[in-house]
């Protein structure tokens, strides 16, 4: 690796240096270290050589997608960054205009059209001009692949508001609407606006992806709270999460707002634990208990092959007293894990992320949300970053839920998996 990265200097040629970086490889693709250093390597006009005659290669080779994507990452950040990115792409799809929406190369360009870093106006050209050519006329397809989607967001606002129009009223997948949502809208309000205005005909799995949209920021926030104000949406329609993200926000006029209308306030326990006990009295419900997991609780936990692994596991609690899982809901920071305490950053974009720290590297942190969304975030972006000192997991599950629903959730937590 000390030879790969120190051939920046000894190897002027950079069409020799990049067959010198690529017999360092030794197939071993998955090795972030030896990642690390070729991408050092092939700065300037190397990229390119390594993008076509490294990289272009290994499609016949049935190398893993994941392998082989964070070389593309490298490969076409480095393009851009020697000023090459437009002459790389035009070429490439003059070569082959019959690429495949998934193809290694587009999911990397998208990854830098979402995180705003094409900022040579002659590559954006070039994006703009295979996203019209090649990703709008198939973007309402079943096959149009979430990564191609996300490369429209480099469009202008007039070309992303009848896109968006064409995927929410035509015959777009539901999961491509989410898509859409998640990728054109979150720093648009435009967009947003014109999401809400569509807010009754939505199917569920895409509302959830609006509100996830609406909180990451207070143009967003207040866009949602204007529309809870205004009659359209009511108040119990707000899952408990979103009360919470806007807390999170942090803004004076939000708080006062959120304070009029958020079901959530902090009880413990004991003030509320009399009808809950009673409850218990009687035998509760599973099926309806897993109901109420998978309303509640699956986005973070996962017990009885039901759920994800963002928070800790629920199997343990088929033996915990009612009395210990009835507390953990109600009180969900009082005996918390410093791992799962929630983290807030606000970018330079007033964008503002709120989850558990997963992951961090010299030039990035990773966040991942109560919605179980990933979101890497650059440090060079981060404008504040502070610890909240609770749970990611929102305070007033436990009234949600209400004295029947914490005991058909108990009776669930308790049962035996399926076979």
């Amino acid at each position: 690796m000390v030879a790969c990265v120190r051939s920046r200097s000894w190897v002027t040629d950079p069409e020799l240096r990049v067959g010198l970086t690529a017999s360092w490889i030794h197939n071993d693709w998955d090795c972030e270290e030896i990642r690390a250093a070729v991408e050092y390597a092939i700065q300037g006009e190397a990229a390119r050589y390594f993008a076509d005659r490294v990289l272009a290669k290994t499609s016949s080779e049935n190398l893993p997608q994941d392998a082989i994507q964070g070389w593309w990452d490298a490969a076409l950040f480095q393009l851009h960054q020697a000023r090459q990115l437009s002459e790389w792409i035009a070429h490439t799809l003059e070569k082959d205009s019959h690429f495949e929406l998934k193809a290694p190369w587009l999911v990397s360009l998208s990854r830098l059209v979402h995180r705003r870093q094409i900022t040579d106006p002659d590559a954006k050209h070039e994006v703009e001009r295979l996203v019209r050519k090649f990703v709008l006329p198939v973007m309402h397809e079943e096959n149009a692949s979430p990564d191609a989607l996300r490369l429209l967001a480099i469009l202008p606002t007039e070309e992303k508001q009848k896109a968006l129009q064409h995927m929410l009223d035509g015959e777009a997948t539901v999961e491509n609407q989410q898509a859409a949502i998640e990728f054109w809208t979150a720093s648009d309000p435009s967009l947003q606006a014109m999401v809400m205005d569509r807010w009754e005909g939505l199917p569920p799995p895409v509302r959830q992806t609006v509100l996830q949209q609406l909180v990451r920021n207070a143009s967003g926030a207040r866009l949602l709270l204007n529309r809870i104000e205004s009659g359209p949406l009511e108040p119990k329609q707000i899952p408990v999460w979103v009360w919470q993200s806007l807390r999170g926000l942090g803004q004076d006029d939000i708080l006062r707002r959120v304070a009029q209308w958020a079901p959530v306030v902090s009880i413990s326990w004991e003030q509320e634990s009399a009808p809950y006990r009673e409850a218990w009295n009687q035998p509760g419900d599973a099926s309806v208990g897993e109901a109420n997991f998978r309303k509640w609780c699956a986005a973070c936990h996962r017990v009885n092959g039901i759920g994800t692994e963002l928070a800790p596991s629920l199997e343990s609690y088929r033996v915990r007293p009612n009395e210990a899982i009835a507390m953990a809901i109600a009180e969900p920071s009082r005996d918390m894990d410093p791992k799962y305490e929630q983290h807030q950053v606000r970018t330079d974009d007033d964008e503002v992320f709120a989850g558990i720290l997963t992951a961090q590297g010299s030039d990035f942190i990773e966040i991942t949300t109560a919605q179980n969304a990933l979101v890497r975030i650059p440090r060079t972006s981060i404008e504040t970053w502070t610890t909240t000192g609770k749970s990611l997991m929102p305070e007033g599950m436990l009234q949600e839920l209400g004295p029947q629903g914490l005991n058909d959730l108990i009776a669930f937590l308790r049962s035996q998996p399926r076979e």
